[in-house]
């Protein structure tokens, strides 16, 4: 990525105008097309062809996103439209054709790619935070090994309080006093947030299954999935915060908590503070 974090263009806000822009195009260009068939039919033919797969294509881009989010979520992994689209669209397209077993190289390469740009831009947006984000990030990028068993939690704290601040919701991905996981009710405030806002709700749907990813998986959860798979390994929040496991120091679980950090801290924030300005 080539942009500083002023040059960089709000894709939510961009997803959220190519419908309106698109219509406006199309409505303008549609008599000039007709007009020209008149004369030179067989390419208008073909501009009209053209035009009406690049516009199907745009079309269907909100939900193949919501699609890749899911794909991509299932394997621990976040992503948001908080990057260039030249950058997007390539990894949506990469995680909705890959195998299964070729996510978590596709979601390496892509973070690692960007890392420090991100970074960049979560130091930029989260000042106060931005010492302890910056710390977590150097240990991920130069302590080697040992850096991972560092950064992984410290990425994973940071995302909760940004995620308590955003949403104004205490410890939203703790379990309340019945047991019962506050993602969930935090989820059904989001969706309450922006019940009118589909593109919206589509970009915030890894948030809306939280509750049932391996990232937050119960202990209860966890051990069925151990007896039934032999043993659970995914990145585990509970596990990791609270000393349940001692092996989670791996660059993939590093970047998986680094990619959850980023959803909240960019995407996440972006889109709450969108719908803010326009209220």
């Amino acid at each position: 990525m080539s942009e500083t974090p002023k040059e960089q263009i709000d894709f939510v806000t961009l997803a959220h105008a190519f419908a309106e822009k698109f219509a406006e195009i199309a409505s303008i260009t549609a008599p000039i097309i007709d007009a020209m068939a008149k004369v030179i039919p067989q390419f208008v033919y073909e501009i009209r062809g053209d035009l009406s797969e690049y516009l199907a294509k745009l079309d269907a881009r909100p939900a193949q996103s919501k699609l890749a989010m899911s794909v991509a979520a299932d394997k621990g992994w976040f992503f948001g439209w908080s990057t260039t689209l030249e950058d997007l669209m390539p990894l949506i397209e990469r995680i909705t054709s890959l195998p299964d077993g070729e996510i978590d190289q596709c979601m390496v390469d892509y973070y690692r790619d960007n890392f420090q740009d991100f970074v960049d831009r979560l130091l930029a947006n989260n000042p106060s935070r931005s010492t302890a984000i910056g710390a977590a990030a150097r240990a991920h990028r130069e302590f080697g090994a040992d850096g991972f068993f560092l950064s992984t939690p410290v990425f994973i704290a940071q995302a909760d309080g940004l995620l308590s601040e955003t949403l104004g919701v205490e410890s939203p991905l703790n379990r309340d006093g019945k047991g019962q996981n506050r993602s969930t009710k935090a989820g059904l405030h989001l969706k309450e947030r922006f019940e009118s806002d589909q593109e919206s709700l589509d970009l915030l749907h890894p948030f809306f299954t939280l509750h049932d990813s391996d990232f937050l998986k119960s202990f209860a959860a966890r051990s069925q999935s151990s007896s039934s798979s032999g043993v659970f390994t995914a990145l585990n929040r509970h596990q990791v915060m609270h000393g349940e496991c001692s092996d989670y120091g791996t660059e993939v679980n590093s970047l998986k908590a680094f990619s959850f950090l980023v959803f909240v801290g960019l995407h996440l924030q972006c889109i709450c503070s969108d719908q803010d300005l326009l209220r």
